[in-house]
């Protein structure tokens, strides 16, 4: 079974409207996004929603070290010069098993 227990839309420039204030989205880098919250494990599932054409999300847990911890997500665009990271609105949820 899987319990949704966070989401929310991150605009661009990194700031997000979460279901709680324990979400944390943090935009270190372009093109790099990182979310945390409390007991953060690796076996949850974080669904990535990218409302424009010809853009994809993708992400790791381990976020970008320890300065930036979480979950890393990173949007792409699919240009036809390969893929590039972008600033892009988008949207999360995560699920707990």
């Amino acid at each position: 079974n899987m319990v949704p227990i966070y989401y929310g839309k991150v605009t661009a420039a990194g700031v997000c409207s979460c279901s709680s204030s324990e979400a944390v989205v943090t935009h270190p880098f372009y093109g790099n996004y990182v979310l945390d919250y409390p007991n953060r494990s690796s076996n949850d599932i974080i669904m990535i929603s990218i409302n424009e054409i010809g853009y994809r999300g993708v992400g790791a847990h381990g976020g970008l070290g320890s300065n930036h911890p979480g979950y890393l997500i990173i949007p792409l665009s699919n240009s036809y010069s390969g893929p590039s990271t972008a600033d892009i609105d988008f949207s999360f949820m995560v699920f707990k098993q």
